[in-house]
């Protein structure tokens, strides 16, 4: 399912955050764009950081999307991944934060189950022992 604007309205609970470069990836990355936009029933908010020596993304994305550039002195430089998830996370209201590759479709139902995920107790082992956390 795709969609141009997020479906569901108000303060964001997920964050999708997506690192970018590179004009050949652009049709990817609004695929996927579109595919985020269909969330159901969890309002969710989507930062895209780009990395290229000038903006390339301007216009190219729904209005909705917040687009952050991230200027490198080379386009020859190698993307940094880690740089881009960190820039995102920094800039995301929403408590839950997806570091999403930008070329990966997602079902309707995703951001809910996410919720749904991290409202479970989950348990953390360290050095043989078993530990309780709630998120």
């Amino acid at each position: 399912m795709f969609a141009d604007a997020p479906l569901v309205t108000g303060p964001p609970r997920v964050a999708f955050i997506i690192g970018h470069r590179g004009e050949s990836r652009l049709p990817l990355l609004q695929a996927t764009v579109a595919s985020i936009a269909a969330q159901r029933d969890v309002a969710i908010e989507c930062i895209v950081v780009e990395q290229s020596e000038k903006p390339q993304l301007a216009g190219r994305l729904p209005p909705w999307v917040r687009t952050i550039h991230t200027p490198i002195k080379s386009d020859a430089l190698p993307y940094n991944r880690s740089w881009a998830f960190n820039v995102g996370a920094r800039a995301a209201a929403a408590p839950l934060l997806v570091l999403h590759d930008n070329d990966f479709l997602v079902p309707a139902d995703y951001a809910r189950e996410i919720v749904a995920r991290a409202r479970r107790p989950h348990r953390l082992k360290r050095g043989g022992t078993s530990q309780r956390i709630t998120t």
